[in-house]
């Protein structure tokens, strides 16, 4: 995904991921919800993955005995030459996968798996701080998201999990990089007038970002950008923002060009 690594420095000691660090991620993620015996700590017990909707059990993760030897011959793969190979992308997507299969802990297990999948992520280069987070895509799809992880043990193929996950992190990139532009287009806006607080409208936003990538705008190319709205209504956005000082406008009404003032 095109412009979204260079988190750390190249050439910098990237510590490997291992069973302690997940303990830690664990332990922090839970942290004031699970009692301190659980939080950070393999369990103890068998567990099973039940429908919320039927009640039926869907899933029966590995015996408590099992967890801690899967867990090291995932992270014995995930730090190889071997798995060292394969896209960072695909590695956190498969390291996902496997924490939600194995299900180390009583109860928090997804948290630590994502938390686990952005932090290889980050330690690969990508920029997946502050405004990212899985949550966020994960949360509004949560059929989807169990829907992906169960379709590996149907079908005994990770393809379709694999596809789901890259998905769900080029969402959550577009959507970030979406809230970036904003936050940049805010200051700048800021920074015209003084410092002071203004409100535009979603059109008069469009408006604004076309003229910082196309450097003018009159109404025929401000009608192919608001189709749904009528010319009085667009002229209205454009003098509202002249009056804001945020345009320059030059020539007649209809045949005007307008122009960003030094953003």
């Amino acid at each position: 995904i095109p412009g979204v690594k260079g988190s750390h420095t190249p050439g910098m000691f990237v510590p490997p991921l291992s069973r302690h660090i997940l303990a830690e991620i664990h332990r922090l993620t839970v942290k004031d919800l699970l009692p301190e015996s659980e939080a950070g700590h393999f369990r103890s017990v068998k567990v099973v993955i039940r429908n919320n909707a039927s009640g039926e059990i869907t899933f029966r993760p590995p015996g408590p005995l099992e967890v801690p030897f899967y867990i090291d011959e995932l992270f014995d793969w995930l730090n190889s030459e071997n798995g060292k190979s394969v896209h960072p992308l695909l590695r956190a997507g498969i390291l996902h996968y496997e924490l939600a299969r194995i299900h180390p802990f009583t109860d928090g297990n997804g948290r630590a798996s994502r938390a686990m999948a952005l932090l290889l992520l980050f330690l690969e280069g990508y920029q997946v701080k502050k405004f990212f987070a899985l949550e966020e895509y994960y949360d509004s799809h949560p059929e989807e998201y169990y829907s992906a992880l169960q379709s590996v043990a149907q079908n005994g193929d990770l393809t379709h999990w694999l596809e789901y996950f890259t998905l769900g992190i080029n969402i959550e990139f577009n959507r970030v990089k979406t809230l970036v532009q904003k936050l940049s287009l805010d200051l700048r806006l800021k920074s015209t007038i003084g410092g002071s607080q203004i409100t535009l409208t979603d059109r008069q936003i469009k408006l604004v970002e076309y003229l910082e990538k196309h450097g003018s705008v009159g109404m025929f190319e401000a009608r192919d950008l608001l189709p749904q709205v009528s010319d009085d209504t667009i002229l209205r956005d454009l003098r509202d923002l002249v009056q804001k000082q945020l345009l320059d406008r030059r020539g007649n009404t209809k045949g005007a060009k307008y122009y960003l003032k030094n953003i």
